[in-house]
């Protein structure tokens, strides 16, 4: 699952910024929105955009969530960086 190249162009971000891309692509790869993602996780809307923008550093139980939500998904290839 955790192959990028057709679904890179239905994730937009903004700018040249350094985000967590992938994250956002096996988010929209399984058809969920961004509060249906953040529920899974526990947190905000706000925190997952944070975590995604690289504005706040995802904790362990983060991390450990982004593992549990996306099996099959190492956090080398989520947390691989765009930018």
């Amino acid at each position: 699952m955790c192959k990028n190249e057709p679904i890179r162009q239905a994730v937009s971000t903004e700018g040249g910024e350094r985000v967590f891309i992938n994250i956002e692509i096996e988010r929209v790869r399984r058809h969920m929105t961004r509060p249906q993602m953040a529920k899974e996780l526990s947190v905000s809307v706000e925190t997952l955009c944070d975590w995604v923008n690289r504005r706040r550093a995802i904790p362990a139980e983060g991390l450990r969530a982004l593992s549990r939500l996306f099996k099959g998904c190492s956090l080398d290839y989520l947390l691989k960086e765009k930018g």
